[in-house]
């Protein structure tokens, strides 16, 4: 798309570096903004939105342009140092599961509304990183073999859901390394219905072994 470099340097932000000398300016201007933004926050995370304007002044490109100029030149960092984007992909694919709260409680006036609802979303998320764990551990389980499919319910349907969740968690690590785990909200509660679903099909399972041994 016409938004995939922007997406790369996310990742490839990190080591821009490595650039030779014939893409110095697009790199050393780069570099200026997020040198900036590590001193500022510890992290070079949407360096790439501040950087924009000054990138298309110095290159010459405009916005299309620079997004595919910056997606070749990801994509060759991305060859010459395969290890540093692969951590990169890792750590973003850790942050997807994070489950964080996106809200602003300072437009809350009452302050015991504030209070409350502030207590609710720290449930709800708490809720959310405990269904996020139970996922990963019921599909680690599921390598144990087919009996263990049979215990957790798995059919088209479980397949179907619980597939989507992680091609998503491995796509959009691949593409971006920014706010990672907001592409996990609108597949919270798929999460939550996989792990239900398992959960309630291995207590059934249970309960007839127990009913067949009485």
């Amino acid at each position: 798309t016409t938004m995939v470099g922007y997406s790369l340097v996310q990742h490839t932000g990190a080591f821009f570096e490595y650039l030779p000398d014939e893409d110095a300016a697009i790199r050393d201007t780069y570099l200026k903004y997020r040198n900036a933004r590590l001193a500022e926050r510890g992290n070079q995370t949407n360096t790439i939105w501040d950087a924009i304007p000054e990138l298309t002044k110095v290159s010459g490109l405009s916005f299309y342009d620079l997004s595919r100029q910056l997606q070749r030149l990801s994509l060759q960092l991305i060859r010459e140092h395969p290890f540093l984007y692969l951590k990169s992909v890792v750590q973003g694919w850790i942050d997807f599961w994070k489950a964080p709260i996106y809200w602003q409680p300072d437009l809350l006036r009452v302050p015991w509304l504030r209070s409350a609802v502030n207590v609710w979303a720290q449930a709800g998320r708490l809720v959310s990183v405990a269904g996020n764990f139970l996922f990963l551990g019921i599909s680690l389980a599921l390598l144990a073999g087919r009996r263990v499919w049979s215990r957790l319910g798995v059919d088209i349907h479980w397949v179907a859901a619980a597939g989507l969740i992680w091609t998503t968690s491995v796509v959009q690590t691949l593409l971006d390394h920014g706010d990672n785990p907001r592409f996990l909200v609108p597949l919270q509660m798929v999460v939550l219905y996989v792990v239900a679903r398992s959960v309630w099909s291995w207590r059934q399972t249970r309960k007839r072994a127990i009913g067949w041994g009485e």
